[in-house]
């Protein structure tokens, strides 16, 4: 009997870190709930277009490369805004 009472303990407390676990996520992270205003695409990628030199060093390829490459594959991984979140921009 009580091997049967440690058994149920045991599993009712791996039932409740499975609930807490459940009940912890989250829809969007704390980090990425301000990416608009402190993300660094907004912050960053505008200032880079101005600068041809500096936008080859950070991305490693032309604007206009980099652009014919969005192009080709942004139907694969655009995403759409919805209700809850704003869909992170291909770019």
């Amino acid at each position: 009997m009580t091997s049967r009472k440690m058994l149920l303990a045991e599993s009712a407390a791996l039932i409740d870190i499975k609930v807490n676990l459940v009940k912890n996520r989250l829809w969007v992270h704390e980090i990425n709930k301000h990416r608009l205003s402190e993300g660094e695409f907004h912050t960053l990628f505008g200032k880079l277009k101005n600068h041809p030199v500096k936008f080859f060093e950070y991305c490693r390829m032309s604007e206009t490369t980099f652009y014919i490459i969005l192009e080709a594959i942004r139907s694969v991984i655009e995403k759409e805004d919805t209700n809850f979140r704003k869909a992170i921009t291909v770019e």
